[in-house]
């Protein structure tokens, strides 16, 4: 009886999201049919992300693009990207979308030259041997775990490394500069926490 319950408030919940962001046009909801489903909008000209399958983005040159999950903050991010191409894309974790300028959190960009990783634009590490290769996929995994966060690509680690800024359930998607990308696969599983 509770399982029902409980799926019929699931259930509520995402129509009435989905008629909120209907009306809408630069908030989307990314696997709706997930039990937990991510919600983003677009914080550049709207024309400049497309949402083009239930969970795939592209995002076009100086395309920005929020997304998040309902209540998680320790969380385990995990999508693919295609640089189609351009010079890349940045993934800003430990920030919210309404202070990103002005406080950009943790910047990861990962490019045809390499990956860099930046703590309030501090430089924190600068890996020339982890590249896009336009045209490829890449796996792209993004661990925020208390003070904690990992950065891989495939299989290869791009930093492991510790903050004091505090987690946050967003991961901003920045187009570098007039990069064409597609962003798929996307998933937020939140990360438990031992008792």
């Amino acid at each position: 009886m509770l399982k029902l319950k409980a799926k019929k408030q699931s259930f509520l919940f995402i129509v009435a999201a989905l008629l909120f962001i209907a009306c809408s046009p630069d908030q989307f909801m990314l696997n709706k049919q997930n039990d937990r489903p991510l919600y983003g909008f677009i914080m550049s000209d709207l024309d400049s992300v497309q949402k083009t399958a239930d969970n795939e983005l592209r995002l076009h040159g100086g395309g920005i693009a929020a997304v998040r999950a309902e209540e998680i903050t320790q969380l385990d991010a995990d999508m693919t990207v295609k640089i189609i191409s351009g010079d890349g894309l940045r993934f800003s974790f430990r920030t919210v979308s309404n202070e990103y300028d002005t406080n950009p959190g943790i910047s990861f960009d990962f490019t045809p030259n390499g990956c860099t990783v930046k703590e309030k634009d501090k430089l924190l590490t600068s890996v020339d041997s982890i590249k896009a290769k336009p045209g490829s996929r890449s796996r792209i995994h993004i661990k925020n775990d208390g003070i904690h966060f990992f950065i891989t690509v495939d299989c290869d680690t791009v930093i492991h490394s510790t903050t004091n800024l505090c987690s946050t359930e967003y991961i901003i998607l920045k187009s570098l500069y007039s990069t064409e990308a597609l962003v798929s696969s996307i998933n937020f599983s939140s990360i438990r926490v031992n008792e």
